[in-house]
């Protein structure tokens, strides 16, 4: 995926797929989207105007794409072209202290995943309970 951003104010970023694009391509995408005035540190620095979208495939969170719009969306974007060994790194240091490349959509995601597999949970055990019930007869 190669990132691209314009340098207008606020700055637009953008990697991998957009809604329009996933759409065009039939492909199933689950949206997660909030503002960056849920950082600390973009507080803080007075740039908190803006939004990080992450597209993620429907049922999953593989990530699609992912735009941001706000101040330093150019740097921002970066944490998203990284990967999931660098994303588990950076996850683990952002605990330690705020910055604002904790807009790369860690805790939405997180509680995507967790959902994601209490789902997962849910199903198999429906399936368990069918499974034994017609095993009963």
């Amino acid at each position: 995926m190669i990132p691209w951003c314009t340098f207008t104010e606020p700055e637009v970023a953008r990697v991998g797929l957009s809604e329009d694009e996933a759409r065009a391509q039939g492909v199933a995408v689950e949206v997660t989207r909030y503002g960056l005035d849920d950082l600390d540190r973009a507080i803080a620095d007075d740039a908190d105007d803006g939004f990080v979208k992450v597209l993620t495939a429907a049922g999953s969170d593989r990530i699609l794409g992912t735009t941001i719009v706000g101040a330093h969306a150019g740097e921002l974007i970066a944490e998203h072209v990284t990967g999931d060994e660098a994303r588990a790194r950076h996850e683990q240091a952002a605990r330690h202290d705020p910055r604002l490349s904790d807009a790369d959509g860690g805790e939405p995601l997180r509680r995507r995943r967790v959902e994601a597999r209490a789902r997962r949970r849910r199903a198999a055990l429906r399936f368990a309970e069918r499974f034994f019930a017609w095993r009963r007869g």
